[in-house]
């Protein structure tokens, strides 16, 4: 890490800066027996013909140079999956390169996509926690860091056969990786689609509200004892139903008004209520 001219953290490696990231614009040559369907042509904001939908073959850093002429800040979204230099075996690229490489290749191609976004346009990067750290100071510094988010995605589960050898070390579970957001202005105005559960999950279906520091962990050491009885199960669950402060809650055991100033000693539910009722419904 280094501080530039203008007192910002940026991240530095050899080769940041060399002339040699500098590409030339480059023409896309169309060939038309590799095309098909209808082309849908049109007009873009910037007044330039919309040329249809593309498929480019070749260089990526070369591709995206070639689009800037036509395409600057009008690219609304771009997603890449860029390689993770994690040494994997992989044919169509060299994914085992020297980390300043590798950040070579990411700057040149970023600073591009930088240009081609639109204003309210939005770039998303997919990576592992191998260059994660690395990426996001990155695109902080080529986008600014309040412009910069990132999403944990959850990838596997922690246990299996393929995570035998990692419990038998006693390393760490690779479970996740994440993708990093990016926009000029913020990450803001994004159309999130909410998707509804199917069904309850019970792993989270008990909340319990103003327990005291003693009682929580009586209720902890009952969650953890596996020789724990159905009375003390009964015990844990009769938080849900707890009652405040001198409010008037229905007492699920004796089923009269609990207003919270009677002798409770006789309900049976009295065990950690210290005074409160106990209720499923609020009682009006």
């Amino acid at each position: 890490m280094t501080q530039n001219k203008i007192n910002k953290l940026e991240l530095t490696w050899i080769g940041k800066h060399d002339d040699s990231q500098s590409i030339e614009p480059r023409l896309l040559l169309e060939i038309p027996e590799y095309g098909f369907g209808e082309v849908q042509t049109g007009t873009m904001p910037n007044g330039k013909p919309w040329p249809g939908n593309m498929l480019i073959h070749g260089d990526n850093l070369l591709a995206l140079r070639a689009l800037e002429q036509d395409f600057f800040g009008q690219v609304k979204c771009v997603y890449i999956d860029p390689p993770y230099n994690i040494g994997a075996a992989v044919e169509e690229y060299d994914d085992n390169i020297e980390n300043s490489l590798w950040l070579n290749l990411m700057f040149a191609r970023l600073h591009i996509i930088y240009r081609l976004l639109s204003d309210d346009g939005l770039l998303a990067v997919q990576i592992d926690d191998t260059n994660f750290a690395r990426l996001y100071l990155v695109l902080s510094e080529i986008f600014g860091e309040r412009n910069v988010k990132s999403i944990c995605v959850k990838m596997s589960e922690a246990t299996g056969v393929k995570m035998a050898s990692v419990n038998k070390a006693g390393s760490i579970a690779k479970i996740k990786e994440f993708i990093i957001l990016a926009k000029k202005d913020g990450i803001k105005n994004l159309n999130l689609e909410r998707i509804p559960k199917d069904s309850w999950d019970n792993e989270y279906k008990t909340y319990i509200s103003g327990i005291s520091d003693e009682d929580l962990e009586a209720v902890k050491a009952i969650l953890a004892d596996d020789s724990r009885t159905a009375e003390d199960i009964e015990f844990v669950f009769e938080y849900e139903y707890r009652g405040y402060g001198g409010v008037g809650y229905e007492c699920n055991r004796r089923m009269e008004v609990c207003p919270c100033q009677q002798d409770c000693s006789s309900c049976h539910a009295y065990r950690g209520c210290k005074g409160f009722g106990y209720s499923k419904e609020k009682f009006v």
